[in-house]
């Protein structure tokens, strides 16, 4: 027993003297690196001052002001990049993408080969039959009175407003006294606008007209939106929006997406809209070659199916229009000239190609009936059933009560003589009753739909011209939007963090302007305003809406920031008109006077970011948590006029975390200690020195001139090359992908033809000359940047000397100004070093998912243009790049290595397409605009096959859309903030997109929470920083962090309960890749 004592004594003697010893090395460690001023994690910054030849002093000095007598500026060095986020990877397991593609469905039609065999070749593949036609009597027939309201085109929304007012009020005299009349609404926009002035009586009438079926609202959604450019959780807000409105007011819930007017359609949004449970669909502009050849198969109705969806969970059954347009004169039958004459308004108003309409009497009504019945039967021969859809409408008709009767009594006869003769059943009908109708019947002659996978981009009309221009129109105010979005969103998760320290007025006041925002944000989702194909003034009116917004919703998150921090902040970063850029505003540093920086984080992980500031001088510090941070003193480009300034740009890097505010202080520094002044060098051409001359680059930057061939940005992950002639990219040498060709040219389409929805070239595009050009490189320890500066195109080219993936990656900001241009579409290309053989082609569809595409000889460039609201992809056997962008464009490949994206558009003439003659319809209105891209280089597992026709982003694609959309947003004030506890907020899983966290009625104590899990493509370099973290504990955690108290879980517009409300304890989250999960959390 006693020699077990010694032992057990002996053995923690020594290991009493191993941990002293250990700790005497550790501090020699700490003391050798503080000697140098630096911390081990400095590394970068300690390198490029060793590389300048400088060196850093050994101490700082106290500074002589009020803050020099506070602990919190201490004189370690940090590199800000392990120092926060090792508190929350403690005992976290690195995170392992295990995600795998599903079977992708198979079905009768897939619209990519149908494009590729059919369109491109005008040889549709011969092996489909067409399905019998059922010839069994009597033919039903539902027709369906309806309006088609823009909310904003030709005039503004507000102007729009009298009309559809107007054609409401008819509504509302004309179905009560007549029960038999239907009428169908969509754009909800509009309808709660005419519904805030109604009165109780009128509001208890227009509720029987729904419940009783008189009055079909369809989709539901705020306003019928544009397919091709939306970025997704704008689609759901604009969903949400309407669905909840229709709900909350008259109990009622959408059945049926109508969705006639946009210039195409993708899978996504329908996919949304049955995350809300509605699962038919009625559409019409598809691609015309396309419909003739569904038709003649009798392929229309179709279930449209997912590629990721083989056992058609969220299929749509979709109808198509079956002719040119979805007014009255495509809809009764194949003959226009015939339906004309049963468009009854004619009879007093409009005219007819032939024959005008003859009001129904005793005396023509077999006749007539025959002739209307004739045209019905001809239509029924494009169907397999014998049920059919007839919309009665156009553009803003019934907006005299007129119409109502002329319709109405005349068509009514009709029916009543056609039912006589027992061959045709027809009636007033909705979408509802008319899918009721056509499902029974399939049921009852046992009829499988047809099945389709894919989208329907490009659009092509009857006419033959291709509708892919507006993809890329007027690009300053889709980034508009995109700008409005992101600061909706992170203001809508600030107030849910905070939501218990805000008094129920200031929720209500932020509620409110947030409610202003998002609707004006859906509005401009209209399929006429952010596809930029409204006329001037109206777009104008857009952009001024939006603006308006950006002020509201600004002051809501200043007013949170401010609430949290105990002091007033100010947003860094904002517009200041509505037809400019955001620009940054200078903060003015000044002795004795402490500026604090608040960094929100509104995405709901842990990010490495690099935060930029205007200031008036370089003697500047940077300090977080009592520790000066490393920083970078670049000149100061002016964001509206692309010009250099005598002001200076801070940069510095900032780990941030989640969904928090993170607080940063600026001092005046005569030693301007922790941060590095970079270096300018410029191309050795006398034009470009005078230019950099003239614009009276600050003294202090070390400036020195390089040859063409001596252009390049580099740190330890990346390095680039830059052609001579242009200062634009070559090359690129990574650590994960080793040295791949990436050369970038900028061209453009002239003399093209065309307008605000169309593109028509003239001939291939060619260079763009880049005229007084000037070139130049900024070097510092943080980042390297390659600029290129001439009279229309301003791009900086960035690498970031940071850890991880997120290191590798190339960031190219450009800013856009073609105002003197004319006929002009501008591009920019990037010849890729991939095997031409292997490689695949994708752009993304609402960012929600990649769809493959493919350059098809048989027809011009401007048909193989398809939508890139976020981002498109390439990869060979064993290489992938993808480019995100914060702007919607069109893009195509040029070669097959070789992408294409469209960056801006200037025309002199209409395009045809309603707008118009005249100047407010031209469009040669564009404005400056700023455009980013961040393009992710990765090597792949090549035992990893791609679906055929389908993909994902990689974990890096998906974050660096994140960041690129989600910047972090940066507030100022003078005056050190109080100590605040930092932020007790944890990581999302890498894999789990929190989409928003949003009001959904007048209750102050709900909100809509919705989540949803990306479809992450696993071959990529990996998952970077991420922890592996459960669903269900990430899921109460930040439920417990924000103060919610119980949870329902609900479909995606919050309007259809699952299971039932529990507390936050109990709740599970499990959610399938490209699904959704959605909750109602209360707070009190």
């Amino acid at each position: 027993m006693s020699i077990t004592y010694m032992l057990i004594t002996l053995t923690r003697r020594k290991l009493k003297y191993l941990l002293l010893l250990v700790i005497a090395i550790a501090l020699a460690i700490y003391c050798i690196a503080e000697s140098d001023g630096l911390s081990r994690h400095s590394s970068p910054y300690h390198r490029w001052n060793a590389r300048m030849g400088k060196s850093i002093q050994k101490k700082e000095a106290q500074l002589e002001s009020p803050i020099a007598k506070r602990e919190d500026f201490g004189g370690e060095i940090s590199q800000n990049s392990l120092d926060y986020y090792e508190q929350e990877t403690v005992m976290r397991k690195a995170y392992k993408c295990e995600q795998q593609y599903p079977i992708e469905a198979i079905t009768d039609f897939n619209t990519f080969e149908m494009y590729k065999n059919g369109v491109s070749s005008s040889l549709y593949p011969t092996l489909k039959k067409s399905r019998t036609k059922m010839n069994k009597q009597p033919l039903q027939v539902f027709l369906l009175p309806m309006t088609h309201v823009d909310p904003g085109w030709l005039e503004t929304f507000d102007s729009y407003t009298k009309d559809t007012n107007q054609i409401l009020d008819n509504m509302l005299i004309f179905l009560k006294k007549h029960p038999k009349m239907r009428f169908m609404w969509c754009e909800m926009v509009f309808f709660e606008r005419w519904w805030s002035h109604l009165n109780d009586a009128e509001k208890t009438d227009v509720r029987q007209f729904v419940t009783s079926g008189q009055l079909e609202l369809a989709s539901g959604s705020w306003v019928m939106t544009d397919e091709a450019n939306p970025y997704f959780p704008v689609t759901i807000d604009n969903i949400v929006e309407g669905q909840q409105f229709i709900f909350r007011e008259l109990g009622a819930k959408a059945k049926v997406i109508w969705s006639n007017d946009p210039f195409g359609y993708g899978p996504s949004v329908p996919y949304l809209f049955t995350k809300t449970g509605v699962k038919l669909a009625v559409i019409n502009r598809i691609h015309h070659g396309m419909k003739n050849y569904l038709q003649e198969l009798r392929a229309v109705p179709f279930k449209w199916r997912q590629y990721f969806d083989a056992r058609g969970e969220s299929d749509v059954y979709t109808h198509v229009l079956p002719y040119a347009h979805y007014d009255i004169l495509n809809s009764c039958g194949p003959v226009a000239s015939v339906c004309c004459e049963f468009d009854f308004k004619r009879l007093t108003h409009h005219m007819c190609p032939l024959k005008k309409p003859t009001a129904i009497t005793k005396e023509n009504v077999v006749e007539r009936a025959a002739l209307f019945e004739d045209q019905l039967m001809k239509l029924s021969h494009l169907y397999e059933s014998n049920v059919l859809l007839v919309m009665w409408g156009d553009d803003f008709r019934y907006n005299m009560l007129e119409e109502w009767r002329q319709q109405y009594d005349n068509l009514s006869p009709i029916f009543d003589q056609i039912n006589s003769w027992n061959r045709t059943r027809i009636r007033f009908g909705t979408f509802v009753d008319y899918f009721t109708a056509l499902q029974q019947f399939n049921i009852d002659n046992a009829i499988n739909a047809a099945t389709l996978t894919g989208d329907f981009f490009p659009y092509q009309c009857a006419l033959g011209d291709i509708w892919t221009g507006y993809y890329t129109t007027r690009p300053f105010y889709k980034k508009q939007g995109r700008h409005l979005h992101a600061l909706i969103r992170a203001t809508d998760l600030a107030t849910t963090n905070m939501i218990e320290k805000l008094s129920d007025d200031e929720r209500k006041w932020i509620n409110d302007k947030l409610t202003f925002a998002r609707r004006n944000l859906s509005l401009f989702q209209h399929h006429d305003a952010i596809t930029g194909t409204s006329k001037k003034h109206v777009m104008s009116n857009y952009a001024q809406l939006l603006f308006q917004s950006v002020k509201a919703v600004a002051s809501c998150l200043t007013k949170i920031v401010s609430v949290e921090n105990m002091m007033d902040f100010e947003i860094n970063e904002v517009p200041l008109q509505y037809n400019q850029i955001p620009s940054k505003k200078l903060i003015l540093i000044e002795p004795n006077t402490i500026i604090s920086v608040a960094v929100y984080n509104s995405v709901e992980r842990w990010r490495f970011e690099t935060i930029s500031l205007a200031v008036s001088t370089y003697m500047v510090r940077v300090i977080r948590g009592g520790k000066t941070i490393q920083a970078q003193i670049e000149p100061f480009i002016d964001q509206r006029s692309g010009n250099l300034t005598s002001h200076f740009n801070l940069i510095f890097h900032a780990d941030l975390p989640p969904l928090s505010t993170s607080i940063f202080t600026i001092i005046e520094d005569e030693k301007h200690h922790g941060t590095v002044i970079a270096e300018v060098a410029y191309v050795n051409d006398h034009h470009e020195e005078a230019v950099i001359r003239s614009e009276h680059l600050p003294k202090v930057f070390n400036v020195k001139l390089v040859k063409p061939d001596e252009f390049f940005i580099e740190t330890d992950a990346v390095r680039t090359t830059h052609s001579p002639e242009n200062g634009l990219i070559n090359t690129i040498r990574t650590k994960s992908v080793g040295e791949m060709q990436f050369a970038q040219t900028m061209d453009h389409y002239v003399n093209s033809g065309g307008g605000p929805y169309i593109m028509h070239q003239s001939g291939p595009a060619v260079a763009f000359s880049l005229s007084g050009l000037s070139r130049f490189v900024i070097k510092g320890p943080l980042q390297q940047s390659a600029y290129i500066h001439s009279t229309s195109l301003m791009q900086r080219t960035t690498v970031r000397n940071v850890p991880g993936n997120i290191g590798e990656q190339l960031h190219i900001v450009m800013r856009v100004d073609i105002r003197r241009f004319a006929q002009t579409e501008l591009i920019t290309r990037f010849n890729m070093g991939l095997d031409g053989n292997s490689t695949v082609f994708y752009t993304d569809s609402n960012g929600l998912q990649l769809l493959r595409r493919e350059y098809n000889e048989g027809v011009p460039v401007n048909a193989n243009y398809y939508p890139m609201p976020t981002s498109l992809m390439l990869q060979d056997r064993s290489h992938r790049v993808s480019i995100v962008s914060d702007v919607e464009h069109g893009a195509t490949l040029y070669t097959k290595t070789t992408p294409e994206i469209m960056l801006d558009r200037i025309l002199l003439h209409d395009d045809g397409k309603g707008l118009g003659p005249g100047d407010d319809s031209i469009l040669n209105d564009v404005l400056p605009v700023e455009i980013g891209f961040t393009i992710i280089f990765e090597r792949v597992d090549e035992s990893r096959t791609l679906p055929e026709h389908f993909a994902y982003n990689t974990l890096s694609a998906h974050l660096a859309l994140q960041s690129l959309l989600y910047k972090p947003i940066v507030l100022t004030s003078k005056g050190n903030p109080p100590l605040i506890p930092s932020s007790s907020l944890k990581s999302f899983p890498c894999d789990l997109q929190l989409v928003t966290c949003r009001p959904i009625a007048p209750d102050l104590n709900q909100r809509l929470l919705i989540l949803h899990r990306p479809g992450i493509d696993c071959s990529g370099n990996g998952g970077g920083r991420c922890q592996s973290i459960d669903f269900t504990e990430a899921l109460r955690r930040y439920l417990k962090s924000i103060g919610a108290l119980k949870v329902q879980k609900t479909t995606l517009n919050g309007i259809e309960k699952i299971g039932a409300e529990e507390v936050v304890d109990a709740v599970k989250l499990h959610i399938e890749p490209m699904d959704f999960a959605t909750f109602i959390i209360t707070f009190i």
